[in-house]
This record gives C-alpha cells, sequence and structure tokens, in this order.
C-alpha cells in the first residue's frame, strides 16, 4: 500500500512503474554465463539480429560473452548508453522466451546452491594458484600451516559439509515448526532462510 502512490506517480510523470532498473549486464550474466547463470542459447528474435550486425559476428554465433565487454563493444559502434542497455536487456528476455524451462530450472537451482561458483574462476595473474596479481596468499608461517591444513579441517569448505549443515539446519527447522508452542519460531527462521536463498540466489 505505501508503494501505490509512488508508483501511479512514476506511471503518469515517466511512464514506467519503477525508475530504478537492474542494469542490463545483470540480466545479461544470469541468461548467457555459464555456471551460475543460465547458459541459454543465442536467441533468434531481430534484436539479436540487430547486435550481431552491430558487433559484426555471424549470425547466430556470440561466442564471447562477457557482459561488460558486449557493452563496452555496444557503445563503440554508436549506441548511446540507454540503447545499449535497452538492446542487451531486449536479447536476455528474447533468450529467455525462446527456452524459459531450461531458464527456470537453472533460476531454482541457484536458489538452492546460490553459494556454489566454478571452480578455478579467479584469474591467477602468477604462475602459482596461491599467486593473485602479485599478491601472495599466505605470507606468514603460521597462516601457511592453516592455508595448508583448512581445506582438511574445515567441513565448509567442502560441498558434502555445506549439504550436510544445509540438511541438518533444515532438520531443526522442520522439528521447529511441528513444535507446538514454538512453532512461531519454526515458521520464522524456514521465513528467513527460504528469503535469503530467494534473494541470494
Amino acid at each position: 500500500m505505501t508503494l501505490i502512490p509512488g508508483i501511479v506517480r512514476n506511471r503518469i510523470l515517466y511512464d514506467e512503474l519503477f525508475l530504478t532498473k537492474p542494469p542490463a549486464a545483470n540480466k545479461w550474466a544470469v541468461t548467457f554465463r555459464d555456471g551460475s547463470g543460465g547458459n541459454l542459447a543465442w536467441p533468434e528474435p531481430d534484436s539479436a539480429r540487430k547486435m550481431e550486425q552491430l558487433l559484426d559476428v555471424p549470425p547466430g554465433v556470440l561466442n564471447d560473452r562477457h557482459a561488460y565487454k558486449v557493452h563496452g563493444q555496444l557503445m563503440a559502434s554508436g549506441l548511446s548508453f540507454d540503447e545499449t542497455e535497452n538492446l542487451m536487456s531486449r536479447v536476455s528476455i528474447d533468450a529467455i522466451r525462446t527456452d524459459p524451462e531450461t531458464f527456470f530450472r537453472k533460476a531454482f537451482k541457484q536458489m538452492v546452491y546460490f553459494w556454489r561458483c566454478v571452480a578455478g574462476s579467479p584469474p591467477f595473474g602468477g604462475g602459482s594458484d596461491k599467486d593473485y596479481l602479485g599478491q601472495k596468499l599466505g605470507a606468514f608461517p603460521f597462516s601457511l600451516t592453516l592455508d595448508h591444513f583448512s581445506p582438511v579441517i574445515c567441513p565448509v569448505i567442502h560441498s558434502g559439509g555445506i549439504n550436510l549443515f544445509s540438511f541438518i539446519a533444515l532438520l531443526a527447522a522442520v522439528r521447529l515448526l511441528t513444535g507446538g508452542k514454538r512453532r512461531w519460531m519454526g515458521i520464522v527462521v524456514t521465513a528467513t532462510f527460504c528469503y535469503f536463498c530467494l534473494r541470494t540466489g
């Protein structure tokens, strides 16, 4: 109810329900990115053809789908910032409409497994996996010891440990839900878990 006056004002003055919109790069990432994104196929509609012409790539192929790189290339082709945002959003939405089943299946999976990421994703700058753009990890002996043993002794480093911890938390929430006088606590805890999974995913 508190949002209705603002929504009506935005619609009358700006012909939009909301003035704040997520960046096109966010939509692009969840649509085309592999791993945490949908990794959807390149769509067929006219918006995709227009982007291919601007980027000078063959029809149906866009191998480099890094959002900000595409954004920069579109602006370099002569589009304004707003035109670039609108075109990237349109292509993303067209891809989702082309294959909604895959997108929503992966979106649900991301809500459950939002904490997972592709292994080896950090762009290490040196020859060693402990060297990130010249920044050495574990520079002191104590840190080196922890760095060496933490993958062994820390259960949350392993996906199995996180799955086990999540399952125990779920059982605890179910126990609260069936606990009579403590049922309201179970509802609050479960709603909190669901909210953060949905929001983070």
